[in-house]
């Protein structure tokens, strides 16, 4: 995200474009699986309703690589591992 976000800042563009960030769509459980697989002393230990939420199921996200160019691609896993081991390293 840093990295778009520096690519997008320091492009030339006239007006405002609006564009939704790629990324993965998940399920509540799959986000709180891939918690559990980086932090697995949190196995069992979140709870969550299984209610959808008032979100689209997916969403156009070719926009912003249509300005960019490709972007990297992070796994949910990945994803949520690495942004836990930052916490963690607060």
């Amino acid at each position: 995200m840093g990295s778009a976000f520096a690519r997008g800042a320091a492009g030339v563009s006239d007006g405002a474009t609006v564009v939704n960030f790629p990324g993965v769509v998940a399920t509540v459980q799959q986000v709180v699986e891939a918690i559990e697989k980086a932090v697995p002393a949190a196995a069992g230990r979140i709870d969550w309703a299984d209610v959808p939420l008032p979100f689209p199921a997916e969403f156009e996200a070719t926009g912003l690589e249509g300005i960019l160019g490709p972007l990297p691609k992070t796994t949910l896993v990945d994803g949520v591992t690495a942004t836990i081991d930052r916490f963690q390293r607060l």
